[in-house]
């Protein structure tokens, strides 16, 4: 009897002990710093930081130098890129010590700096109890890759630089469900992706109020880069359609129904885009998403969908698109197969329509604007 009794109390003391230890793990994530600034990176990156900072996680400081030189790789001499991963990788090596048995890392992915030995480091972490959770920006492995003038040498480094430092994850947070049945089919185990299904986008001081004193259902903005290579179907959009474009690298062409506003800084841009709908369009042709920026809109969720939403403007989205279901299924905007189908699809919307897709709207505005998709994902990762 009193065996057991002493087995009992040493259970007792066994699972206090764990629960303590438990308590002791940190969760990190690795904050990426350019140039001595931390807001010099995209504004999907920084919003993540600030979601992960506003969680409870502790940033793990990474400060590197990025040039105009650093950007192309042809430009460097083997030595310098030798070099420059020496120096990558005492960095890492600085920050991850702090990582121990139990504790979890969040890295935004691709690194911005893509070094060759990080796939080491992360074997590292994992052998002594640690965790690793990828969050993935863009997979180039899902892009560039297919693009017929990308050369072998490249598709190689590619594959590399992704499948390998991803196969050393224990959670990869996925954009949405198509980019996880590719991830499943490229060899990855469905238990270990996680879906996003859209990425937040924070806003500091956003009035619903003024947002509301401009809306306009027939016009439709289009945001984001817009240079030829990535927009080309800007020199087919159809006439009876007023446009408003915000963005970088737009040759105007005289066009009547097209005006083009400049470009704001990504914060401000949601107070000054006055528009009914946002269009989520991408590639060479308006008769369909074509191209590798058009065939990646199947995988991807493009963050301009989070720019229109957190803005709460409905969007229009090519029906073949990956968040084309996100759409359909929060009731938030219109899917077309054409952008030759606006004007009609449109009309069509009667005036309660409209006001429940901007309603609904608004509803995910508040959720993107708060952090809910990416700290959802967090959660279903157990932390």
């Amino acid at each position: 009897m009193q065996i057991v009794e002493n087995e009992k109390k040493g259970k007792t003391r066994c699972a206090c002990r764990q629960v303590y230890l438990d308590s002791l793990h940190m969760n990190y994530f690795i904050k990426e710093i350019i140039n001595g600034d931390p807001n010099a990176g995209s504004k999907a990156r920084n919003d993540v930081s600030a979601i992960l900072e506003g969680y409870g996680l502790t940033p793990l400081l990474l400060n590197f130098i990025h040039n105009e030189k650093d950007i192309d790789r042809k430009n460097r001499s083997l030595s310098e890129k030798v070099r420059e991963n020496l120096q990558l990788r005492v960095e890492w090596r600085k920050r991850l010590k702090e990582v121990n048995c139990g504790d979890t890392v969040v890295v935004q992915f691709p690194i911005i700096r893509r070094p060759i030995f990080l796939t080491n480091e992360f074997k590292k972490l994992k052998r002594r109890g640690a965790h690793v959770v990828l969050l993935v920006h863009d997979l180039e492995v899902l892009r560039v890759i297919r693009r017929t003038d990308t050369g072998w040498l490249k598709k190689t480094r590619i594959r590399f630089e992704e499948i390998t430092v991803m196969n050393d994850a224990d959670h990869i947070i996925v954009h949405n469900g198509s980019m996880k049945k590719h991830m499943i089919e490229m060899g990855f185990h469905q238990e270990q992706l996680i879906e996003l299904h859209i990425f937040d986008y924070l806003i500091p001081n956003f009035s619903i109020k003024e947002k509301n004193d401009h809306q306009n259902k027939d016009i439709v903005a289009i945001a984001g880069t817009l240079r030829v290579h990535k927009t080309k179907y800007l020199e087919q959009l159809p006439e009876n359609v007023v446009f408003h474009l915000y963005g970088v690298g737009y040759e105007d062409q005289g066009q009547k129904n097209i005006q083009y506003f400049g470009a704001f800084p990504p914060d401000e841009l949601p107070m000054s885009m006055k528009a009914g709908f946002g269009l989520v369009w991408d590639g060479e042709s308006s008769e369909s998403c074509t191209g590798v920026y058009g065939e990646y809109l199947r995988i991807n969720n493009p963050h301009k969908t989070s720019l229109y939403l957190a803005a709460g403007i409905p969007v229009i989205i090519w029906k073949e698109a990956a968040l084309a279901d996100f759409v359909i299924n929060e009731k938030c905007g219109l899917v077309i197969n054409s952008l030759n189908e606006i004007h009609e699809a449109i009309a069509n919307v009667s005036a309660d329509e409209y006001y429940e897709m901007k309603n609904n709207a608004l509803k995910i505005s508040e959720k993107l604007r708060d952090g809910y998709y990416t700290i959802n994902a967090l959660k279903k990762i157990g932390l």
